[in-house]
């Protein structure tokens, strides 16, 4: 079933930009939205990606680190797609009614929980296809949102 729903997307210009790549721990670290960039074409023609830039704002060696998030992209986002997923949670646990905008600013002026991995890419042709790059090649992501923590 398609619930056709849209967002709202942000104007050119006006997104910061998560640290390039970096490496952090695995872990759960508390975070805040910081804005997202209009969806890009990666992957060839027909994949397009949104991404989400969050700030860790758990005190520590960590603090103030950037990092994204990346969405498949859809014109109408399916009801188990993880953008779905986690734009239900910010709204407090309240899906998208039909027909509506999931307009980003659920996500603004709150704290959540957020689940980090380690992105291990690997060679996409040639000889080394399929095998993983080098651990200078590594990179954390927010991979999940657990729970909203704070206003």
């Amino acid at each position: 079933m398609n619930t056709a729903v849209l967002i709202d997307l942000p104007q050119e210009g006006e997104t910061p930009k998560s640290d390039a790549y970096l490496l952090i721990p695995e872990g759960e670290y508390q975070v805040k939205y910081l804005g997202a960039d209009s969806p890009k074409k990666v992957f060839g023609p027909e994949e397009f990606r949104l991404y989400l830039h969050w700030k860790i704002v758990d005190q520590g060696h960590y603090f103030e680190t950037q990092l994204f998030q990346s969405f498949r992209h859809y014109k109408n986002w399916p009801f188990s797609s993880k953008f779905y997923c986690n734009w239900t949670l910010a709204n407090h646990g309240q899906k998208p009614k039909k027909r509506t905008r999931m307009t980003l600013s659920v996500f603004k002026n709150k704290i959540f929980l957020a689940q980090v991995k380690t992105v291990r890419p690997k060679y996409r042709e040639g000889s080394l296809r399929g095998r993983e790059k080098p651990a200078g090649m590594h990179y954390s992501i927010i991979d999940e949102l657990i729970e909203i923590v704070g206003p």
